[in-house]
């Protein structure tokens, strides 16, 4: 295993740019006709 330091301005930046795609993503998605939450993944319907 390598070890090595990352620097707090590069972990900042890389998780507010996953965030920032998520919701942009979820605002895309929306806007397309999806509803947040409607998926039940228990449901075996597609099965």
């Amino acid at each position: 295993i390598i070890e090595r330091k990352v620097s707090w301005y590069k972990i900042i930046f890389n998780t507010s740019q996953y965030a920032l795609t998520a919701g942009i993503a979820g605002i895309i998605y929306q806007q397309a006709g999806g509803v947040v939450g409607a998926q039940n993944l228990w449901e075996n319907r597609y099965l």
